[in-house]
């Protein structure tokens, strides 16, 4: 036990050394920093978010990602889960306590190191419903026209991130939305979005119940609580699906729990095709460079498009089906 403990303690200094040996450069502390704010990333969309929504940067970010892997700055993570076509970045990062101490100054550091903490130590996860999430706020962060994201909340455990619901037969039902998102545009309005992303399709009764959980809670006093509280003009759920056909079958039972409710009164609900954030990407790497073997492989990736173009038009659609723009500040 004692030597364990030795080997412990060392391999613990010995990984605060490699740290402290690895100098800090601004293009190092912006990558763990857009770590620390994302929580998950691949090196593709940590590119895409280094460039601001462009697609330079990819190499550089690369090779900086395995000098702080090295250094011990960021976990890394790898899910043999994730679906085919999704080229080489099936390695998925997020910043270690060494890189949050080494960024982060000391409040901001006690108050998130148990949440950075639980994810460099993740050895297994949802990692898909990880990147979903950091591909959304990617999109709207990145993709804002005219608006600004004041605050994203995922992946967090509060209280304030919960709602119960009472359903008729006096069932309760509590959920907590994938992601608080509170917009500010240029009227100096602030909605406030409950987003739900679904991976994969659940059952019809657990479909229908949380859509009417939703549509309960919108409509009760808690709701208007809630609005006072996270200081919101209104509040919005959007449900973003896998599939055009999972959009359809989540109208189908959102249009059946909101005819409980005057159309006046009725809660807006949106619906977003989760596919429609992706494009086909084709991939080159020359390998074995220099030798009779060299060649180039090719393939194609499931990739996350430009957030700008992504916005650009009206992707969700509302109970009707009607084509609209995530927030409505145009003509």
């Amino acid at each position: 036990m004692e030597l364990e403990a030795m080997n412990t303690t060392t391999s613990r200094r010995s990984a605060a050394s490699r740290a402290e040996a690895l100098a800090i450069t601004p293009s190092r502390r912006r990558i763990l920093e857009l770590l620390h704010r994302y929580r998950y990333l691949t090196p593709r969309l940590l590119a895409l978010a280094y460039s601001n929504g462009g697609d330079r940067a990819s190499s550089h970010v690369r090779h900086e990602l395995a000098t702080l892997t090295k250094h011990n700055l960021v976990a890394r993570h790898y899910d043999s889960k994730r679906p085919r076509g999704q080229g080489s970045d099936q390695f998925i990062y997020t910043l270690s306590g060494s890189g949050g101490r080494a960024v982060l100054e000391r409040d901001d550091y006690s108050q998130s190191r148990h949440q950075i903490y639980h994810r460099s130590q993740r050895a297994q996860g949802n990692y898909d419903h990880h990147l979903a999430l950091s591909e959304l706020q990617l999109i709207l962060e990145l993709g804002a026209d005219g608006w600004t994201i004041e605050s994203f909340r995922a992946d967090e455990r509060a209280p304030q991130s919960r709602f119960t619901a009472h359903l008729p037969g006096g069932v309760k039902h509590t959920n907590q939305p994938d992601a608080w998102v509170t917009f500010r545009l240029p009227s100096g309005q602030r909605p406030l979005y409950l987003f739900e992303v679904e991976r994969e399709r659940k059952n019809n009764r657990r479909t229908a119940q949380r859509l009417a959980a939703y549509a309960a809670y919108l409509t009760s006093p808690d709701a208007r609580k809630m609005l006072e509280r996270e200081g919101a003009t209104y509040v919005a759920a959007v449900f973003i699906a896998a599939n055009e056909s999972e959009v359809e079958r989540h109208m189908e039972y959102a249009a059946a729990a909101l005819n409980a409710w005057p159309r006046r009164e009725r809660p807006q609900f949106f619906f977003w095709n989760r596919e429609d954030w992706y494009e086909q990407r084709a991939m080159e790497r020359r390998e074995a460079v220099g030798t009779p073997s060299q060649r180039t492989r090719q393939w194609t990736v499931n990739a996350l498009r430009s957030p700008q173009a992504i916005l650009r038009d009206p992707q969700l659609c509302d109970i009707h089906g009607k084509p609209r723009w995530l927030v409505p500040t145009r003509g």
